[in-house]
């Protein structure tokens, strides 16, 4: 199931921001100023690294590999995204269906239909 960390910094001039933590994957949702859902991301786990699906209003998803830098110690240790193809579509469906049981039902119910409008 999907915790809620309580103390989420949010940054001046930004919407809210929410985050959840899961064993198998994580939700960051973004709102706007009328505080309607303005994005998310799920973060998720595959056998290749780390990867992000965000969603936002108006731009719809993007897919992106997580890139954690390298432990050398004069590199960039600060996580990018890069662009990545391919999308689990019915593997997250299913994940976020067990990790968001628990998610009050408006929030589950507009990332779960985003998830299912692109399978």
């Amino acid at each position: 199931m999907l915790k809620e960390y309580k103390h989420v910094r949010q940054p001046v001039g930004e919407g809210r921001r929410r985050w959840f933590e899961g064993k198998v994957l994580e939700l960051i949702v973004w709102y706007g100023a009328s505080e309607a859902v303005a994005g998310f991301q799920i973060l998720y786990r595959t056998r290749e690294g780390e990867r992000a699906l965000t969603w936002r209003e108006g731009k719809g998803f993007f897919h992106s590999r997580v890139d954690n830098g390298t432990m050398a110690p004069m590199k960039n240790l600060t996580p990018i995204l890069l662009p990545h193809e391919s999308v689990p579509w019915d593997k997250l469906v299913v994940e976020f269906e067990r990790a968001g049981a628990e998610l009050e039902p408006e929030l589950r119910s507009l990332v779960h239909a985003r998830l299912v409008e692109q399978r």
